[in-house]
């Protein structure tokens, strides 16, 4: 039966947000463990948010070729192109900056919360925020007794984790629309 539960919640921890255990009973270990799985998300045409599948698989895929000295990234006898690379880098960095300013700003404004016996302390507040980061649903039980302040940013970081951050950055920074080009052509002249 714990290895169907431990299935389900890994799982039900990229996508859907379904407690099938109490995760406030849950020991650190396991915690840091969903978080991962939170982080990463779901695949690209699901709803989920979080980094997705296919960022890391392109990260993971630039690693090992790095690590086998090859110039390009390859995945599945495809090569991905060095943009869709940086793409994946940009989205695992600044997601992983979101995640913990989050967290940074949770732990500020519920200093109070953290100085009682709460079972995890900071790491119940990590798990808050990389749960609104991949719009997974999950909590320690913590989200209730959050300040008003702590539920906003909850709100902003589950606004921002299912719209993507690519999304985000694009509508930020502006994508300035190139002229076309046009394929050039040897022309025997003489």
């Amino acid at each position: 039966m714990q290895w169907l539960s431990a299935f389900f919640l890994s799982a039900t921890a990229r996508t859907a947000g379904f407690s099938a255990v109490p995760i406030d009973a849950l020991s650190a270990a396991s915690l840091w463990l969903l978080c991962l799985w939170m982080f990463v998300g779901a695949s690209p045409a699901g709803t989920g948010g979080g980094i997705k599948t296919t960022t890391v698989a392109v990260l993971a895929a630039a690693a090992f070729s790095s690590l086998r000295g090859r110039e390009q990234t390859v995945l599945f006898k495809r090569s991905i192109p060095p943009d869709q690379f940086l793409k994946a880098a940009l989205i695992a960095v600044v997601g992983a900056n979101l995640v913990g300013a989050v967290t940074l700003l949770l732990c500020a404004t519920e200093a109070r919360l953290l100085e009682q016996d709460a079972p995890y302390g900071a790491l119940s507040l990590l798990f808050e925020a990389v749960s609104a980061f991949g719009t997974v649903g999950l909590s320690t039980g913590v989200t209730p007794r959050l300040s008003p302040w702590g539920k906003l940013i909850l709100v902003a970081t589950m606004f921002t984790g299912r719209i993507g951050l690519l999304t985000l950055l694009v509508a930020i920074a502006g994508k300035r629309v190139e002229p076309a080009r046009y394929p050039s052509e040897e022309v025997l002249v003489g």
